[in-house]
């Protein structure tokens, strides 16, 4: 391949990744104001009242600003990067315009590893949300208010610290990744400094410093975390499944569209989750040819967070139910 057609090929992938941006920007942009809405009214209309059953509420309502933020800065940072014209498009590719763009790079790259920070964080809390709401309807098919030591409650005990270990554990692990993609774009723009100022003015440069180059642990770190946010999900919607099918028997039907609601926001993350880990599968498993554009600037990012949004939609609906069909162990107490 001589060197206009690797130019060629080099410039329809920087286009076709505008393009991948543009669908993002325009799908993340779609969800921050309903979310924000939703997030406030949660504040006032799901109250926790010290309900032993509404422990996920108060997950719940952390994970919405969280999720939020990821949002607003993926779609800083892809504003970002479309304002980065692409090299051979606009005229002139010279060194004051190389250095100008690079600094955006630089500034698009920090935005995108926090965003990815608050994306995690959220995965991760919502995971203990959905573990939280599973035990919460257990809680009130089981007679509502917790008697110590009886058996029911006890699995719930379980369960719950269960979950709290493996969310510990990715929480520890998305904060590693962070510092250590942070540390590794500081080393690579640093040393794009050194070039710009190494370059003469035909932008040639003599003896260059060797070129930062990631570790592979750092993939298999990514690799690990969105891998075992999917995992984990697996025994949630095994006991949201066990959950629904209690709440089939007479006696309970008040609590059966909670439990079909979380069993459905659950499937929803779990679709999320299985995209992340598609993704990680495309960027690590060697591929022949590039994707269509149709898949990665319109499949991949309405699958990466339609299904999350719904799933946040389903749980709000869940958690603001009023009377005997809410979400109330206080209230199954009393019921028959």
């Amino acid at each position: 391949m001589d060197a206009t057609e690797s130019n060629k090929k080099a410039l329809e992938q920087l286009q076709l990744q505008h393009q991948y941006n543009i669908g993002i920007a325009v799908i993340d942009g779609i969800f921050i104001i309903p979310l924000t809405i939703i997030w406030v009214i949660s504040l006032v209309r799901a109250p926790r009242n010290r309900d032993p059953a509404r422990v996920g509420v108060g997950w719940l309502k952390a994970v919405f600003p969280i999720k939020i933020l990821s949002l607003i800065m993926y779609l800083i940072g892809d504003a970002l990067f479309l304002s980065i014209p692409i090299p051979g498009a606009y005229g002139p590719y010279d060194m004051s315009h190389f250095a100008a763009s690079l600094y955006r790079l630089q500034a698009l790259q920090y935005i995108a590893i926090l965003g990815l920070l608050f994306r995690n964080i959220a995965d991760v809390l919502l995971l203990v949300t959905f573990a939280e709401l599973a035990s919460g309807v257990s809680i009130c098919l089981h007679g509502g208010l917790e008697k110590k030591g009886a058996a029911p409650f006890s699995k719930v005990r379980v369960g719950r610290y269960a979950a709290y270990a493996i969310v510990f554990v990715l929480f520890l692990l998305a904060i590693v990744y962070f510092g250590i993609k942070t540390e590794f774009s500081a080393r690579y723009y640093k040393w794009h400094d050194e070039i710009l100022e190494m370059a003469d003015e035909n932008g040639i440069v003599n003896n260059p410093p060797p070129m930062p180059i990631p570790a592979r642990s750092t993939d298999h770190l990514y690799s690990a975390i969105n891998i075992l946010l999917w995992v984990s999900l697996l025994p949630i919607i095994g006991y949201g499944s066990y959950v629904v099918h209690k709440a089939r028997k007479p006696g309970f039907s008040h609590l059966r569209n909670s439990a079909v609601l979380l069993l459905t926001a659950t499937l929803l993350d779990f679709a999320h989750l299985f995209t992340n880990v598609i993704i990680v599968a495309y960027y690590y498993v060697p591929r022949k040819s590039p994707p269509s554009p149709i898949y990665l600037t319109v499949i991949l990012p309405i699958l990466n967070t339609v299904p999350t949004f719904i799933a946040l939609v389903l749980l709000f609906v869940m958690v603001t139910r009023k009377g005997d069909n809410g979400l109330w162990a206080t209230r199954a107490a009393v019921l028959p």
